[in-house]
């Protein structure tokens, strides 16, 4: 919510279920990455994801 009480775009956007996995999230509206079947949303995680696991120093010696 905004300071004035509104409701933002992300919190009004639709829940959708992504076509490769599964996973419900909101719907960004991004575009889905043509070479994969994974909503934009699901993409989005991913990389949110990716780029934390990259980013711990506990995490290096997997990588």
């Amino acid at each position: 919510m905004t300071a004035c009480g509104k409701a933002t775009p992300l919190e009004t956007a639709a829940l959708r279920p992504c076509v490769g996995c599964g996973l419900v999230l909101r719907e960004t509206g991004g575009t889905p990455p043509p070479e994969l079947s994974a909503s934009a949303a699901c993409f989005d995680r991913y990389g949110e994801l990716l780029s934390r696991s990259y980013s711990l120093e506990t995490y290096r010696p997997v990588h």
